[in-house]
């Protein structure tokens, strides 16, 4: 039986600490608070065999594999806005910019983004986070409030591409050295 505390020299480096940079497009989304989050969300498919009272090793199957990388952003200027309603459509006139319901149900293949969540490693080097082709599935909505920031939380879930469906739609990074 192994004793001691599971500490190595590697340790320090592969600690994911901060709430890290949401970044759409490659560019930076803006600002977030409160904690950001990745996750990747799994169904299996494990048929029951007659004869084992159990789940038989090496029978089990991936029948859904979802990204989504999840952050509040309190910055509302219009493309922040655009990106967490998609398919909405923003009109810019003098003095001011409409932001709208858009005219047809499906949500127009400019409302996909890539989108990264990345936090800097101790000692150098980086964490990416990376959902492609993502849209906010979440509700656009905030809290207005005397003492606080109207932040929309925006949960953002990856698409498989029709022209790429062997490609992963996620990755994680783990670069020696930040970009």
């Amino acid at each position: 039986m192994p004793t001691g505390n599971g500490i190595t020299s590697a340790t320090p480096v592969n600690l994911v600490v901060g709430a890290g940079v949401v970044l759409r497009n490659h560019a930076y989304f803006g600002a977030s608070i409160d904690n950001n989050m990745f996750a990747v969300e799994r169904e299996y498919f494990t048929p029951d065999l007659n004869g084992i009272m159990s789940d038989l090793m090496g029978t089990d199957y991936i029948t859904r594999s979802v990204a989504r990388i999840e952050a509040t952003i309190p910055e509302v200027g219009s493309g922040v806005i655009q990106a967490g309603i998609p398919g909405a459509v923003v009109t810019p006139t003098a003095g001011q910019t409409l932001v709208e319901e858009a005219a047809s149900r499906r949500i127009p293949d400019a409302s996909y983004a890539d989108w990264e969540l990345d936090v800097d490693r101790l000692n150098g080097g980086q964490f990416q986070f990376e959902v492609d082709n993502a849209i906010n599935t979440g509700s656009f909505e905030g809290e207005l409030q005397d003492d606080g920031l109207f932040a929309p939380r925006y949960i953002v879930t990856g698409r498989i591409d029709a022209a790429a469906l062997t490609a992963s739609p996620w990755r994680i990074r783990i670069l020696d050295v930040a970009s």
